[in-house]
């Protein structure tokens, strides 16, 4: 028995696996279902940290149009705006599939005693005429704002200024006309939500 043993165990060789041999298309599955715990505002963050796992990650991730479809407004976890960069590589990434984005809007802490509760700020508002030289808006805004035909859904999110990042801010007011926003056309729209810090 402890011949077999040994002649058993100098003969089987252990193969290690490698990722190389995994489909791709079956590693771009598991990778879009492990997203369906993940916030819709975060997925394309996920989608970029997979990227960095390996080469077979990386080329999996690059490869999927739908892992890509989410357009952040602010960096993770909040911390200032999100990079131009990485919502135009986003935009490219996710061929012609619908898109999930967030509109960051921001109003001067110090103007918010215009607006009592979150619906009179709403531009839509019956009767109400928003004054937009106190709203600002964030770098990507306008680059968001032009892929409103494939929008899917939609989140305005409303915060105070914050001055270390006033200088990037751009006029809401730039884009009320030429984008005709107060009667914006998103025909795939299926859901609209508003948000405010709690600090509004």
């Amino acid at each position: 028995l402890q011949e077999l043993s040994a002649t058993s165990s100098s003969t089987t060789t252990f193969r290690v696996p490698n990722m190389k041999d995994f489909p791709l298309e079956l590693l771009e599955d598991i990778i879009f279902y492990a997203f369906q715990g993940v916030p819709v505002v975060d997925r394309s963050y996920q989608a970029l940290a997979f990227s960095h796992v390996c080469r077979s990650f990386r080329c999996a991730a690059l490869k999927s149009p739908r892992l890509w479809t989410s357009l952040p407004s602010r960096r993770r976890w909040g911390r200032g705006h999100v990079k131009s960069a990485f919502v135009e590589a986003c935009i490219e990434r996710s061929g012609n599939l619908p898109l999930d984005v967030a509109l960051q809007f921001y109003i001067d802490r110090n103007m918010s005693s215009f607006f009592p509760d979150l619906h009179e700020w709403v531009v839509v508002q019956q009767n109400r005429v928003l004054p937009y030289a106190f709203v600002w808006v964030d770098p990507a805004f306008e680059m968001v704002l032009r892929q409103r035909t494939r929008w899917r859904s939609c989140s305005w999110r409303i915060d105070s200024v914050v001055e270390d990042y006033k200088e990037e801010y751009r006029e809401f007011s730039e884009f009320v006309a030429p984008f005709n926003f107060e009667r914006i056309d998103v025909p795939m729209l299926e859901d609209l939500s508003f948000l405010a810090a709690p600090n509004m």
